[in-house]
């Protein structure tokens, strides 16, 4: 006898055989349920893709709602969970059609719930070196949390502008303009970083990817880094473009003010003003890393709500 198929390979076998689904969507699912399986083992040390239970899809969500992951991303781990159990386990009923029944809020479009924030000196004190320094690579620079983490300093470095090619959302290259001091201490940090540890990135030589990214959201979710604590990775972002936001326009972005002081500022906005929201809108986009302009109202707020 052969070994016994890991519980990732039994997920992708059993998506594999499913008769329904494009390829696409199966290999989508796929990466999905593999990422999943991974969790499962270590949470719950599950090792045959038969005995997955209803408590155990409802620790995960509990899992990704404390560890500050969006509504949207929940969602779509547990439609594909979802999949699994209904395709191709046969077994519909082992997790709830209603998403709310599984304490997922239905996703509202308050864009203007201020998520941004930043990390004090004494919060990054606790955090070790390299740890320090992807915190401040998603402040200070816009990175996404796996960016940040496989960034390469001395590649990045373009002399004005930095280079993002490592870890990006469906391989989408893009350079950020050097615009503060604070980019420039962050790039040369890494930098002496690097060298001093003869690595790459802020990933360790003995450590991979995945290794790295369990550590570090321990140490992370241990130091309320959470939704419901001082604020996710993500919300490092989300301050990093609503700074950039502010030094464009010269105004504070909506997602900063009440719901007063944006009814009052958007009653003085003429074509000017508009003019102005959308290139910064637009560059701010172009910074993050996506495709769409209307992406930014999540990270800097809407004039219109």
């Amino acid at each position: 006898m052969g070994r016994p198929r890991s519980l990732e390979a039994q997920m992708t076998h059993a998506v594999s055989r499913a008769n329904k689904g494009s390829f696409e969507s199966k290999a989508n699912r796929m990466t999905m349920l593999k990422a999943i399986a991974i969790e499962l083992k270590k949470e719950y040390r599950l090792q045959k893709i038969d005995n997955l239970k209803a408590k155990h899809v409802s620790g995960l969500v509990e899992k990704w709602k404390n560890e500050g992951r969006s509504v949207a991303t929940i969602k779509n781990r547990v439609s594909s969970l979802r999949y699994l159990a209904k395709d191709v386990l046969e077994k519909p009923s082992m997790i709830p059609k209603n998403n709310a029944d599984l304490g997922i809020e239905r996703r509202e479009n308050d864009f203007n719930t201020d998520k941004g924030w930043t990390p004090s000196d004494e919060f990054k004190s606790s955090l070790p070196e390299n740890q320090q320094i992807h915190v401040d690579l998603m402040r200070n620079i816009g990175l996404r949390y796996e960016e940040a983490a496989k960034f390469r300093p001395h590649d990045a470095d373009k002399g004005d502008k930095i280079a993002v090619y490592w870890g990006t959302k469906g391989g989408r290259d893009r350079e950020i303009p050097i615009t503060n001091d604070e980019q420039r201490e962050t790039l040369d940090r890494a930098k002496e970083y690097v060298d001093n540890h003869r690595q790459e990135s802020m990933i360790p030589r003995e450590m991979i990817w995945k290794d790295f990214d369990n550590k570090t959201r321990n140490i992370y979710n241990d130091l309320g880094m959470t939704k419901e604590g001082i604020g996710t990775p993500h919300g490092l972002r989300h301050q990093y473009a609503q700074d950039r936001y502010e030094a464009i326009t010269g105004w504070k972005p909506p997602a900063q003010l009440s719901k007063a002081e944006r009814i009052e500022f958007r009653a003085t906005m003429g074509q000017v003003e508009r003019d102005i929201d959308t290139r910064a809108r637009l560059e701010v986009s172009s910074e993050l890393g996506h495709g769409r302009i209307d992406v930014v109202a999540n990270y800097i707020g809407s004039w219109s709500s």
